[in-house]
C-alpha cells in the first residue's frame, strides 16, 4: 500500500503538470505578463526537480521531515498561483489588461522601479499580493468590478502600492517600531509620583497601548500615509468614504489588521500641507467627518494607543520616507 507521502507526491506531481499546461495556454499577446509567466515557469521547474529528488527517499523514515517540507512548499506555491495569479493570466479581461497598463505607468512615474510586471484580476476587493517568493518584482493586484466607477476609492490604489514599498524596504517597519517604542518609553519615564499599585496599573496600560501597534497595523498606517502624500486632498475623501460608507464605528479597536478609522483619518489630515488644509472644500470635508465621528464615543484604550502626539510623530517621521525610499512622491498629483 502506498504511504500518504507517496500519494501526496503523486498528487503534487499531477498538479504541477496541470499548472504547466495552463501556463503554456496563457495568452501572450504583445508579451503581456511575460515577466510573471517566466518567473512562474522558473519556479515550477525548480519545484518539479525537487519533487524528483525526494522520490527515492519518499518511504524512508529518516527523510520524513525533508519530504514533508518540500511537499508543503510545493502545495503552498500551487495555492498562491491559483488564488493570486492564474485567473488573471489565463483569462484576463480587457478592463484588467487596461488597468494593468495604467498601474504600471503610474508606478513608473512614481519611481517604483523594482516592479517589473504584474497581474491584475477582478476578485471583488482592492488588494495587492506584494511579494512573491521574496521578490516584490511581480505583484498580483486585485480589483473590484467596475473600479473606475467608484472614483472615491481610486486613491486606495496608491495605498496598495504602499504595501509594495513596505515589503521592499524593511527599514520602514524598523523606524516605525522605534517611533512607537520611543514614544511610550518617554511616557513611562515621565510618570510622576503615585502609589505603587496605580503606577503598576498605568505602566500596564502603556504596555498594552504599545503592543496595540503590531507590525500589521503599522504597515496599514504607512500605506495610508503613502497614499496621502501622493494623492493629497483626494485621499482624505477616500479615507472618509472608507469609514462612512460602511457606517463603521470610528474608534473600534477590534480589527487585528487595521488601526481604528479615527486614527487613520486623523493621521492623513495631519499630513495635509497647509495649502491643502486651508482649501475650503477640504475644510468642509473634515467638518463633515468630525460631525460623523461625534456619534461614536472613544475609549481610554483608544486615547492611550492613538494619542495625537503619537500620530504627529508618525506623520512627521513619514515625511522623510521620500528620501529614505528614493521614491518620487509628488503630493500635487491630485491638486
Amino acid at each position: 500500500m502506498n504511504s500518504y507521502r507517496a500519494l501526496k507526491a503523486k498528487e503534487v506531481e499531477l498538479s504541477l503538470a496541470a499548472l504547466q499546461e495552463r501556463l503554456v495556454q496563457c495568452p501572450r499577446v504583445n508579451d503581456q505578463h511575460a515577466g510573471v509567466l517566466a518567473r512562474l515557469e522558473e519556479l515550477l521547474a525548480a519545484f518539479a526537480t525537487e519533487l524528483l529528488n525526494i522520490e527515492p527517499v519518499i518511504h524512508d523514515a529518516a527523510f520524513r521531515t525533508e519530504v514533508d517540507i518540500i511537499l508543503n512548499q510545493i502545495s503552498i506555491f500551487l495555492s498562491i498561483v491559483e488564488t493570486q495569479y492564474l485567473r488573471g493570466l489565463a483569462t484576463p479581461s480587457s478592463d484588467e489588461l487596461f488597468l494593468r497598463t495604467i498601474f504600471l505607468n503610474c508606478l513608473k512615474r512614481l519611481g517604483v522601479d523594482w516592479i517589473d510586471d504584474m497581474v491584475v484580476q477582478g476578485s471583488g476587493e482592492l488588494a495587492i499580493y506584494p511579494e512573491f517568493y521574496g521578490s516584490p518584482a511581480m505583484p498580483a493586484f486585485h480589483i473590484p468590478t467596475g473600479l473606475l466607477d467608484f472614483f472615491l476609492s481610486l486613491p486606495g490604489v496608491y495605498h496598495e502600492f504602499g504595501h509594495s514599498a513596505f515589503a521592499k524596504f524593511p527599514s520602514i517597519l524598523a523606524a516605525m517600531q522605534q517611533t512607537c517604542h520611543t514614544f511610550f518609553h518617554q511616557l513611562r519615564q515621565h510618570l510622576g509620583p503615585m502609589q505603587p499599585h496605580l503606577r503598576a496599573a498605568q505602566l500596564e496600560r502603556f504596555q498594552e497601548a504599545e503592543e496595540f501597534w503590531t507590525d500589521r497595523r503599522l504597515e496599514e498606517l504607512f500605506c495610508d500615509l503613502f497614499a496621502q502624500y501622493i494623492c493629497g486632498c483626494s485621499n482624505i475623501v477616500s479615507m472618509i468614504d472608507l469609514s462612512m460608507a460602511k457606517g463603521s464605528a470610528t474608534y473600534d479597536m477590534d480589527d487585528l489588521d487595521y488601526p481604528p478609522d479615527a486614527a487613520r483619518v486623523r493621521v492623513c489630515i495631519l499630513a495635509l500641507t497647509s495649502e491643502q488644509a486651508n482649501e475650503p472644500s477640504t475644510k468642509h470635508l473634515i467638518a463633515e467627518w468630525e460631525e460623523y465621528a461625534q456619534q461614536f464615543s472613544d475609549s481610554q484604550p483608544y486615547r492611550e494607543a492613538c494619542p495625537e502626539k503619537l500620530l504627529l510623530r508618525t506623520h512627521s517621521w513619514s515625511r522623510r520616507l521620500r528620501s529614505l525610499c528614493g521614491l518620487i512622491l509628488c503630493s500635487s498629483v491630485s491638486e
